[in-house]
């Protein structure tokens, strides 16, 4: 058996400035991880920041974080709702990977509430 891998190299940003820092290497990199709010761990990015990475790498493929604040728990049914518009609002400008994960109370994988984003995408 021949497994064959291929490493990917990512550059994790967190705004413009971010990606400014990577311009001249572009040729080093295979995708950004596009957040906002590294700080907290990355949240969703601004429109701005995505139209900025496509405008200026040549259409470098970005994951878009979705993540509304620095907790992987929902809390209400209402986060779902701005998750989902994230996720839409990012499908509209072109955007087709996106990452994101969350619990539960009790520290297990959130399946309905993962299962409820992808659904979003898969549309």
């Amino acid at each position: 058996m021949v497994i064959i891998m291929k490493l990917i190299k990512e550059a994790c940003i967190g705004n413009i400035k971010d990606v400014k820092k990577y311009l001249d290497k572009l040729d080093q990199i295979d995708q950004f991880e596009t957040c906002s709010k590294l700080k907290l761990g990355g949240l969703t990015p601004s429109k701005r920041t995505f139209k900025f990475i496509v405008n200026k790498t040549n259409n470098l493929d970005q994951i878009i974080m979705i993540r509304t604040n620095n907790s992987f728990i929902i809390k209400n049914k209402n986060e779902i709702k701005k998750l989902k518009k994230h996720i839409k609002k990012f499908l509209k400008l072109g955007a087709k990977n996106f990452i994101f994960g969350y619990l539960t109370n009790d520290n297990k994988i959130d399946v309905d509430t993962c299962k409820k984003l992808i659904d979003v995408i898969k549309k």
